[in-house]
């Protein structure tokens, strides 16, 4: 195997590879003690290609806002990349203005950080050198490196051993925050000590591909290279590991050998069977394939362990909160605006859609209405940090104005808005600076904010996996929370179907030997207790209701039909 004193290799240091050298900064950044380090380059950026923070004098925090150079040959870095560092730094609400390079610096760039600094700005410049020194410095391991929990040492060994015994192919299921990422990197380390050096990690938005290089970092010793491949840029033959989108790869396809890469790792498992997923799983013939999901739930009912096997783990979010790995939820069904008796006195021998029963029962409610019974919870909570999920961007703009009315809260919308003013907003919201956000899609905005303690639904529409990845927002773990409260003004009944087959668990008494917490109450209280007798008798099989088709013709139990009748009409 080819070594590398580290991934600052000299073909990336040549600079002939913007976006390679880009992000090569910001794992110096990660592996060297700053955190929270987003790489956010890209046109429309301002100045900033790289925000991260770092606590310095006396703890206090700062956000580092970096622009990178790449340059070839004898060229040198002048002043104006300073002065854009600079100007990012109010775009931004940033602290420290930092210019990376592989190269070097122009004698008058050196002497404008100095006036710089005499203004009052606190700018540094970073050169190749320099950036190689810093790295020297630190231990070959990452200075976040986490250790596997228990849970998760178990699936590294068992999918190791099945390996091992012969098998081509694993898979494991875990749920959003409990570190599904963590597992597949632990498992390519191992492997890579037995030879298996080249490694392939598909997904299916060229997003996820770039989370997914910097997520595995943490994990990586600094003398593994990584890669990402965009459009017009290939995989890299090298011995270390390839980050990209199957709807690249297609296009590479015949100028790689099937035995090309040691081992191919599928994120977001459940796009796998895709056709042009597919073609390129069948295409390549790895020594080992490893699928893994957060959510391997798909509408047309085709099964993942037809391509990667029966799962070796299946580890869902109420598992992560019975072993203390997630934060316990308090879960809160508003249904005050259920409309029982347009249901039980209209066509009660009828049959209903899924759809027609959702615009039967649930009257549309005011979100003024919604955003008091928010801050009612809001003020007994301390030091509220709130994600309010909605159904458009107009509604995420409009709910935050009417948070901003009651002189409660700050809060700002992260949809509909400009890169560069997302990145600020998360800044903020992650400092402290505002309490609250509203959001749209939950895989597009980027919150990663452990402090938050409370999730609003508000009139969003139904998806099972959505749902599952807005909830796991709110359940990471920290120091500043006990638990998180989640808010649900419910607008489908296959919303409470998956949340009483959640609550359902929770009363279970474990058999996981790694479980330490149990909840004998459930986790789920509805505001309106009248509904609970009437969804368990009426939801035979609530797994397969919550992720039914809205046209599924549901039946009333005969039973339920005339005891909710009698009961409309003795009120």
């Amino acid at each position: 195997m080819i070594g590398y004193d580290s991934f600052l290799t000299e073909e990336l240091m040549k600079g002939t590879d913007w976006r390679a050298m880009e992000r090569a900064v910001a794992r110096v950044m990660s592996h060297c003690g700053w955190n929270d380090v987003k790489i956010i380059g890209r046109r429309g950026d301002g100045g900033g290609d790289i925000l991260a923070k770092r606590k310095v004098a006396e703890g206090v925090e700062k956000i580092f806002v970096v622009q990178v150079k790449a340059v070839t040959g004898t060229r040198y870095v002048g002043p104006d990349a300073l002065q854009e560092a600079v100007d990012a730094l109010a775009l931004y609400g940033g602290d420290v203005a930092v210019v990376a390079t592989n190269g070097d610096f122009t004698d008058s760039t050196k002497r404008r950080v100095q006036e710089l600094s005499r203004h009052g700005f606190d700018c540094r410049i970073w050169n190749g050198k320099f950036l190689r020194e810093l790295l020297q410095k630190w231990p070959n391991e990452h200075s976040e490196k986490r250790s596997p929990r228990p849970y998760q040492s178990k699936v590294i060994n068992d999918s190791l051993q099945k390996y091992r015994q012969g098998g081509k192919a694993v898979q494991f299921v875990v749920a959003t925050g409990l570190g599904k990422t963590t597992i597949a990197a632990e498992i390519v380390s191992h492997l890579r000590k037995d030879g298996l050096s080249r490694v392939l990690v598909l997904c299916h938005s060229q997003d996820l591909s770039l989370q997914l290089e910097q997520s595995f970092w943490p994990q990586l010793e600094k003398d593994v290279p990584t890669h990402v491949f965009f459009d017009g840029i290939p995989p890299k033959r090298f011995n270390g590991i390839n980050f990209g989108t199957y709807q690249t790869l297609v296009n590479y396809l015949p100028s790689f050998e099937p035995n090309e890469f040691d081992v191919v790792v599928v994120d977001e498992a459940h796009h796998a069977l895709s056709n042009g997923f597919l073609l390129c799983l069948n295409h390549l013939k790895p020594k080992l394939l490893i699928g893994m999901t957060a959510t391997p739930w798909r509408g047309d009912g085709l099964s993942l362990n037809t391509v990667f096997g029966d799962p070796v783990a299946e580890v869902s979010l109420v598992d992560g909160m019975k072993m203390g790995y997630l934060a316990k939820v308090s879960y809160r069904i508003y249904c005050d605006t259920i409309d029982w008796q347009g249901v039980f006195e209209q066509d009660q021998a009828k049959s209903f859609s899924i759809r027609d029963l959702n615009k039967r029962l649930f009257i549309p409610q005011r979100d003024e209405a919604m955003i008091k019974d928010t801050i009612e919870v809001v003020s007994k909570t301390p030091n509220p940090r709130i994600i309010f999920f909605c159904s458009s961007v107009e509604h995420g703009k409009r709910v935050a104005d009417l948070v901003n009315l009651t002189g409660v809260l700050k809060c700002r919308p992260l949809s509909g808005i400009s890169r560069v003013e997302r990145y600020r907003v998360l800044m903020e919201f992650s400092t402290g600076k505002i309490q609250a956000v509203t959001a749209v899609d939950v895989l597009n905005e980027g919150i990663d904010v452990p402090d938050v303690n409370i999730i609003v639904f508000l009139r969003v529409t139904h998806s099972r996996r959505i749902f599952v990845q807005q909830l796991g927002r709110g359940l990471r773990l920290s120091p500043n929370k006990k638990e998180v409260c989640v808010l649900d003004f419910v607008s489908d009944i296959r919303r409470i179907a998956e949340i009483l087959t959640m609550d359902a668990e929770a009363r279970e008494q474990s058999r996981d030997p790694f479980a330490t917490l149990y909840f004998p109450h459930g986790i789920v209280q509805f505001e309106n207790t009248g509904i609970l007798p009437f969804v368990e008798q009426w939801l035979q099989d609530i797994t397969s209701l919550s992720s039914s088709d809205e046209k599924m013709i549901l039946s009333f139990p005969p039973e339920v039909q005339s005891e909710e009748s009698t009961r409309h009409h003795s009120q």
